[in-house]
């Protein structure tokens, strides 16, 4: 009996030693690598980044874009109506002189867009926050597309209409209701970093495009009047809706 205990005992004093270093040995670890020895704290804090970033995308999509002001919006409107009267007093027929008419109408394109573009890029640099900055080049590029194929689609109508024989023939009448049509689609395209009612001016923008085509289908005509119909009411509405959305606040009085 006692010969059993001094083995247990020799065994206890042989055992104790190797179970101490091992469990020394696995605290060591647990303090150089805490997630080492669990695994499922490393997936959740690969599955809590993954959360992270998708919402900051969803955040990235449906943030409302602030630096499309209704000043640049209404200047665009008041240079509209500029080039309309510069097209009644300089192109006495659209459709014959159609150097005079796409140049009137490009100053005009070329001068809102110029604006808008410095007003947002002033807005992006001054801005903190730097989803600003992120949203100007996203909403860019989802306009971008829209314009550029209603560019390529001017080129290939007055191209066609330089090579008919007759000087009312040609496609010059569907200028404007594509021109409507096509700033319809880049106002859809972008929409979701607007205010909610812009989709409501993108769909008048669509509208006034059909209307305008289904018009000069039958007359054959291009008149100051269509441009104001279709860009004048759209813009003046888009300035009204960015105005009552991202700046009424502002300007609201203190009670």
């Amino acid at each position: 009996m006692r010969n059993h205990e001094i083995d247990k005992k020799s065994l206890d004093s042989f055992t104790h030693p190797v179970y101490s270093v091992s469990q020394s040995q696995f605290a060591l670890q647990r303090k150089v690598n805490p997630v080492a020895s669990c695994p499922s704290k490393i997936m959740n804090i690969h599955r809590a980044l993954s959360d992270i970033a998708e919402i900051r995308a969803q955040l990235d999509r449906t943030e409302t874009y602030r630096g499309f002001r209704s000043l640049a919006v209404g200047v665009s409107v008041a240079l509209l109506l500029v080039g309309a009267w510069l097209e009644q007093a300089w192109v006495a027929d659209p459709i014959v002189s159609v150097d005079r008419y796409l140049t009137v109408w490009f100053c005009v394109a070329i001068a809102s867009a110029t604006l808008a573009l410095v007003e947002m890029s002033i807005r992006a640099r001054v801005s903190e926050n730097e989803l600003v900055g992120k949203m100007h080049w996203s909403l860019a590029r989802q306009i971008s597309p829209s314009l550029l194929v209603g560019f390529v689609l001017t080129l290939v109508i007055v191209a066609h209409a330089r090579e008919q024989p007759t000087a009312s023939a040609g496609l010059m009448w569907s200028l404007p209701g594509v021109w409507s049509m096509i700033y319809g689609l880049g106002l859809f395209s972008c929409h979701k970093h607007l205010p909610s009612q812009t989709l409501g001016v993108a769909v008048y923008f669509l509208f006034a495009g059909i209307l305008l085509l289904a018009h000069n289908w039958s007359t054959r005509e291009l008149a100051g009047w269509q441009m104001i119909a279709s860009f004048g009411v759209g813009q003046t509405c888009l300035a009204i809706v960015l105005f009552w959305n991202l700046e009424r606040r502002r300007h609201a009085p203190e009670k």
